[in-house]
């Protein structure tokens, strides 16, 4: 079952969060969620604070997240804004990272996780 709830995030207006089922592996629980549209750094990381909030993330041992924004065309032309991105591992050796590049390998734009 996927949960899908729609919140404010300040002075950035408001995005949905989607949260998929945790996912069980090697006893470790993981569960993922993902922020959109997200449209600027100071959007993805009000984002990313307000399912950090959620209480499922209070007793993990790490909250990885990471962010893709841009690569739009501007105004209908074809020139693309410039992405900008950013991960935090949250002291899992290299799963922030990993997030943000199967985020690049989808072309995942304007979202955070």
């Amino acid at each position: 079952m996927v949960h899908r709830v729609r919140r404010a995030i300040g002075a950035h207006g408001s995005v949905d969060i989607v949260r998929g089922e945790p996912a069980s592996c090697n006893g470790s629980i993981f569960t993922a969620q993902v922020a959109f549209p997200v449209r600027s750094v100071a959007a993805a990381n009000a984002a990313i604070a307000a399912m950090q909030q959620e209480g499922h993330c209070s007793v993990a041992d790490h909250n990885m997240s990471a962010f893709r924004i841009g690569g739009a065309s501007k105004n209908g032309t074809s020139k693309k804004s410039k992405i900008e991105k950013a991960y935090d591992d949250d002291g899992e050796a290299h799963g922030g990272q990993r997030l943000l590049g199967f985020l690049t390998k989808q072309g995942a734009c304007d979202v955070a996780v």
